[in-house]
């Protein structure tokens, strides 16, 4: 048992490292840091959420793509300012529907997958979704970068902060037309900046992350992402030094405590070569009253094998919220 054990952690560790090896054929942040002040921005922004200027949602509508300018448009290049976002809505929705924002992985592009795997599930349990497209991705990736690597830091940097924002945006949006059961979910990148929004968001919410670090220094440092950036742009081993104490900024423990940790779902990894085991605890300890889920695979393993926990996590969160506000649940 304890070789078969051996065996399979050693396998799931090796399906990270060769779709690292086969899928991953750039470089990050080629370009080097680019714009100081960008990264002299804290992602803690405490201020009030953008007032987007959206039509509200008519009865009998279930989709829509939401445009908008993004918060931090003048740190954006020009094809990444508009935000995009599919809402997807269940056939009779009422305002005590749940609806979670969905958050990208890294390299995410376009609605498809996260409607196709996430979304169309969940409207049969009766939750929506509102999938959002990030800065720098699909049809707000710029002309001059190569796919989805980020070509500097500050447009990491840049990312993070619009994402949150747009995330807040989005929910108050929803929270002035009477939707009182949000959520947001997603998974690695896409679990990071999810677990930011509560955060900064002075209203209940439900959050589900899944194999998501509590701070984005590890990913690019330690785990396999650390061997795709172009450490040399940076300045060697000194960039290396200053990258890391760039990246600490998005540490959660910077954030301030959400409004209800104990509707907050993580799901890790215990074989993950993407982000360490001791991260995703580490988010959890962050957060007193949330509740952590371990599965016995590694990042890739868990994307490809794991979606119906996933699913399960989101459920179970909005489930927590809906308790503490004594709403009706709605789904089993």
């Amino acid at each position: 048992m304890f070789f078969r054990n051996l065996a399979k952690s050693a396998w799931v560790r090796w399906l990270d490292l060769l779709h690292a090896r086969y899928h991953i054929d750039g470089l990050f942040f080629s370009v080097g840091w680019w714009h100081r002040g960008t990264l002299e921005l804290p992602l803690v922004q405490l201020g009030e959420a953008t007032e987007l200027e959206l039509a509200p949602l008519a009865t009998g509508e279930n989709t829509r793509v939401l445009r908008f300018l993004s918060p931090f448009h003048h740190l954006l290049p020009e094809q990444s300012t508009v935000a995009e976002a599919l809402l997807v809505l269940p056939l009779e929705w009422t305002l005590e529907t749940p609806i979670c924002i969905q958050l990208a992985s890294t390299g995410d592009e376009g609605f498809a997958t996260r409607r196709e795997l996430v979304a169309e599930p969940l409207l049969r349990d009766g939750i929506g979704s509102i999938i959002v497209e990030n800065p720098y991705y699909g049809s707000r990736r710029p002309a001059r970068q190569q796919r989805t690597y980020l070509r500097t830091v500050s447009d990491l940097w840049a990312m993070g902060l619009s994402v949150v924002a747009e995330t807040r945006a989005l929910l108050h949006w929803l929270k002035r037309q009477g939707f009182q059961n949000l959520g947001v979910v997603g998974v690695s990148m896409g679990g990071a900046m999810d677990s930011q929004a509560p955060s900064l968001t002075p209203f209940h919410l439900a959050m589900c992350s899944c194999i998501a670090p509590h701070c984005a220094s590890g990913v690019f440092l330690e785990g396999v992402l650390s061997r795709y950036v172009d450490f040399a742009a940076l300045g060697g081993e000194r960039g290396r030094a200053r990258l890391r104490e760039q990246l600490d900024g998005s540490d959660l423990s910077l954030f301030p405590q959400p409004r209800r940790g104990d509707c907050a779902i993580w799901l890790a990894a215990r074989k993950d070569a993407y982000v360490s085991p001791e991260s995703s605890l580490r988010a959890w300890e962050i957060w007193p009253g949330s509740h952590l889920r371990w599965l016995n695979n590694g990042h890739i393993g868990t994307a490809m094998f794991h979606r119906n926990d996933y699913l399960k996590g989101i459920r179970e969160s909005f489930r927590r919220l809906q308790l503490s506000l004594q709403l009706p649940t709605g789904f089993p």
